[in-house]
């Protein structure tokens, strides 16, 4: 599967393609959302794995332009700020999966 990687933190990136790649998965790794995407529109993609909260964009907004691009594109969000209302905004603009953790 080829998979474009989308998070602020490089080292996150790092360690999910390092985890991704042994498998036979092609990683392709991008910090700044807005290349990510220009990257999304000269390539085919599998599945993308964005980050929630980052500068200038945010999973949802990254969900939204990839989904406008290619309707049935498999976008999966992961965050470590979970909370019901992102979780909420992530199905309703069907996303195919989120990952996030609980906020108190």
């Amino acid at each position: 599967m080829k998979l474009l990687l989308i998070d602020d933190d490089a080292d996150c990136l790092d360690g999910l393609s390092t985890a991704l790649e042994p498998a036979g998965h092609t990683c392709q790794k991008f910090t700044v959302p807005v290349e990510a995407i220009k990257s999304y529109r000269q390539n085919q993609y599998d599945v993308v794995i964005t980050d929630m909260k980052m500068p200038g964009m945010n999973g949802i907004q990254v969900l939204k332009e990839i989904r406008s691009l290619d309707p049935v594109a498999r976008v999966i969000i992961v965050t470590g700020f979970g909370d019901v209302e992102t979780a909420i905004a992530a199905v309703n603009n069907r996303a195919y999966a989120f990952f996030g953790t609980a906020s108190r």
